[in-house]
């Protein structure tokens, strides 16, 4: 059987440094190249693959940032003997009328959140019958990989100044003292500790909740509806306790009027 070995050589100058994220580099043709080796008849052959292409991204202090993509066109291909490149395109090699090119892919798992398709929303069981509102205002710093879930980060950042509800007093009371407190306690936050996988496309990320100074252990359920080279999508549920985190101060305390579990519901589109 042959055996390849692909020496890569690419140098390329520094092109443009995006606004957020890994530095974008364009390769110089005339000094990179895509060499092969391989034995034939005991003997080494080496040819090289003339014509490719490559997107690169890259910072050593952001690699979890950076990406590499190279295509390789297959049927340009110089080798020592013609036979070798007349071969090499033919079907029962690289067949290059059905599969022109060959695509090297490392991709970032790093994630821009799309604000515009992303929402947390809560609801809460006030005088007997639910109540419902939404956090307008959220950061969320996304690495997220499903084949390195031990790599995986999520930094949830929601401003708490910042709340739609159906009632207008849930709003206007939610900023309070008794409540969040937002003049002392502008944010809320959650940062991961550890994804796990369930079954199919559901997952859960066990991490840390803080609301009012208080941090405690929360899990978040979720389901990866939407996952590709350059987009995904996550569905989310997460219930907690408010009184755990002090949420209803003196007589809000009673969870006769307000009850004390607060669901959350968490829609998450992300590009890279």
């Amino acid at each position: 059987m042959a055996r390849f070995l692909i020496i890569i050589c690419l140098l390329f100058p520094f092109f443009a440094l995006a606004e957020e994220g890994a530095k974008s580099w364009q390769m110089e043709d005339a000094d990179s190249t895509i060499k092969f080796s391989v034995v034939i008849e005991g003997g080494p052959s080496e040819g090289e693959f003339t014509k490719f292409t490559a997107d690169i991204q890259f910072d050593r202090e952001k690699l979890d940032q950076s990406h590499l993509d190279i295509i390789i066109d297959l049927s340009q291909i110089d080798s020592f003997y013609d036979d070798v490149s007349t071969n090499l395109v033919k079907k029962d090699w690289f067949d290059v009328v059905r599969f022109p090119t060959e695509n090297f892919m490392v991709l970032s798992a790093s994630w821009q959140m799309e604000d515009a398709d992303s929402t947390i929303k809560f609801s809460v069981v006030i005088e007997g019958g639910p109540s419902e509102g939404e956090f307008t205002k959220f950061t969320a710093d996304i690495q997220f990989d499903r084949e390195k879930l031990d790599q995986s980060h999520l930094d949830i950042i929601i401003d708490l100044s910042q709340i739609d509800s159906f009632y207008d007093d849930v709003s206007t009371n939610l900023v309070k003292k008794d409540w969040f407190d937002v003049v002392r306690f502008p944010t809320g936050r959650f940062v991961s500790r550890e994804f796990k996988h369930i079954d199919s496309n559901n997952y859960q990320v066990t991490g840390d909740m803080t609301l009012r100074d208080v941090t405690k252990s929360e899990t978040l359920h979720f389901a990866l509806t939407e996952y590709g080279e350059h987009q995904a999508s996550i569905i989310g549920k997460m219930t907690l306790n408010r009184l755990d985190y002090g949420v209803g101060q003196g007589v809000w305390s009673d969870i006769t009027s307000v009850g004390g579990k607060v669901f959350l519901s968490v829609v998450v589109k992300a590009t890279r």
